[in-house]
This record gives C-alpha cells, structure tokens and sequence, in this order.
C-alpha cells in the first residue's frame, strides 16, 4: 500500500527537480511510473481456486475465459477434486458437484465488488467468496459422491419446456447420426408436495411426464420416435402410428407416479 504523504513528497521533490534538470526530472518519472504501474497491477490481481476434474478440462476453459473478462489480472490455483486440499474445501462447503469457484478474500476490495453481488455473480458462503451455484449449475459438472454408470447419461428435464425438447432431439440425433451405445435415460423435474403433484406448465405437463416414464419404458424402442414425432404431431396421432394404446399407458400410471416421485427425490438431492 502506498504512503500518500511519502507519494506527495515525492511528486513535489520530484517537480522541484523538473525546474532544475528537465531531462533527469523526464528520467525519474519514468522510473516512478512504472514502479507505481507495478504496484497498482499487484493490488488489482486477483486470485481463485478452481477445484474440479481433469475431465472437465472443456469446462474449465470456458470458466477462464468468463472470469479473464471480468478480471483480466487473475491467477488462478488449480486443485483436482480428489487431493488432500480439495477435500478440506469440499467437506468444509458442502460441495455437491464440481467445477467451483473460490475467489480470495482481496476480491472484496475490487472496484467492481458490490456489481457482481448484485448481479448474483458472487456471493459469500461459509466465509468465503464463490461463484454461486446458479450460475456453475449452467455449465456441464460432475456431481460428487456418485459411483460412475458406464454408457449412461440421464437428463433431467420437463416434457412441455422447448428448451429439453429441443436439447433432446439434438442429443437423439447425435446418438443415431454417430452410432453411440449409450443407455439415455430422461427424467423429470417436478415438485411433489402434500397437496399432490406441481409442475412448472400444470396438470397437462405432468400427464404427458407420466406418459413418456411408460413409454420409455414398456416401449424404449419406440421411445425416441415418440419424442421426435409429438414436436410436428398430436400425441394421439403418433400414439396411433407407433402402435401405442392410450389405454396401457393409462393402466401404468400409479408406477409412473413411483417412478416420477424418484425423479423428484434425485433432481432434490443433486439440487436441480
């Protein structure tokens, strides 16, 4: 930190001297310059611990970048999710997924500070400054303490959202354009309360979640069609030209309600 009364004197020594020699007075202004340049970039530099998997190494150079445009002086501290340090911040923080962000306490006196925790792009948890979860929770991430399932990846949506449908289809036609085998799974986000069952579009979303948890399956072989043909057609209409009878799938609805309340429960715990 620099003495403003040492910084005062030295400008009005350094001006006196100017009157004097004008070329030394030029010299030594260049070396207080660039000694008061270092100064100023070493109080804006901010540091952050990144904790995550090297599998996620697409992530994190996405989360880089992002923080590089608000910080552009930052140093970064790398740490892999399952050493000794990592360990210490995850259990002390409750982590649930990873990457996280961890920012320095220097953070604080950024002149942009209060900015970014009124945008919710930093918050404070535990004593310590973080990307809120909202915000990670956008991205791709690894959720924690979660034994790894070859060929499989879930995906936790809602049936009437146009943003799962068409997250779906794309993922549906990468599957088939590249002859994947994977086992996709499609789960559903949904609040069960005392009252009964609440969705984000209402009581004709949750039909049509209860419809597609029998579909996919009494019916996986169909299932994919069946979610690529309802986005031009009736559902009745594709029903019919699958071979899928309205009446079986209305005779499986208190397991698709099972099945739904265990989507409920998964989609709680990993906080979705």
């Amino acid at each position: 930190m620099i003495n403003k009364a040492a910084l005062i004197l030295a400008i009005a020594l350094s001006m006196s001297a100017c009157i004097a020699a004008q070329g030394l007075c030029q010299q030594d202004q260049g070396v207080s310059g660039s000694a008061e340049a270092a100064e100023a970039a070493k109080a804006d530099l901010v540091r952050y611990i990144l904790i995550s998997s090297k599998d996620l190494e697409h992530v994190h150079n996405i989360l880089r970048q992002s923080i590089k445009k608000i910080f552009p002086n930052s140093e970064e501290r790398y740490l892999e999710y399952d050493s000794p340090e990592a360990a210490r911040y995850i259990e002390e923080l409750g982590l649930k997924y990873v990457p996280y962000v961890i920012y320095d306490d220097s953070i604080a006196v950024s002149d942009i500070f209060f900015q970014l925790v009124k945008k919710d792009m930093i918050e404070k948890r535990k004593g310590y400054y973080v990307i809120p979860d909202k915000q990670l929770q956008l991205g791709e991430m690894m959720i924690l303490g979660r034994q790894k399932e070859a060929n499989t990846l879930d995906i936790f949506g809602m049936s009437f959202c146009q943003y799962s449908r068409k997250a779906e289809a794309d993922i549906i036609d990468f599957i088939r354009q590249n002859n994947i085998d994977i086992d996709l799974k499609l789960r559903y986000i949904v609040t069960f309360h005392e009252f009964g069952i609440a969705s984000l579009r209402g009581p004709a979303e949750i039909k049509e979640d209860l419809r597609q948890i029998v579909i996919q399956k009494y019916y996986p072989d169909k299932f994919f069609d069946y979610l690529l043909l309802t986005s031009a057609k009736p559902v009745g209409a594709v029903l019919q030209e699958l071979g899928i009878a309205q009446a079986d799938i209305d005779a499986k609805q208190e397991e698709a309600i099972e099945i739904l309340r265990k989507d409920f429960d998964d989609a709680t715990a990993l906080g979705i």
